[in-house]
């Protein structure tokens, strides 16, 4: 590599700030070793956002299959 040195230099310094900040929360105590739970409202929201993220693509590519089958097989009947 042309800046392999650099690089490592970077990669050590930024591993080492990291390390400084986890040590520096675990000292705050904001370690995060419980899980939050998940509301009814959190699982209501998700799946709202799911069905509208998911149906328009897939009435999109039912749609597209349509049309392609529909261009090969049925347009000359």
């Amino acid at each position: 590599m042309l800046f392999s040195k650099k690089a490592t230099k970077v990669l050590d310094e930024q591993t080492e700030l990291f390390e400084n900040r986890e040590k520096d929360r675990e000292k705050k105590g904001l370690v995060d070793d419980e899980q939050e739970k998940l509301q009814w409202r959190d699982l209501v929201a998700m799946w709202i956002a799911g069905f509208i993220t998911f149906v328009p693509a897939i009435l999109l590519v039912c749609a597209l299959f349509g049309l392609v089958i529909w261009l090969f097989f049925f347009r000359f009947m």
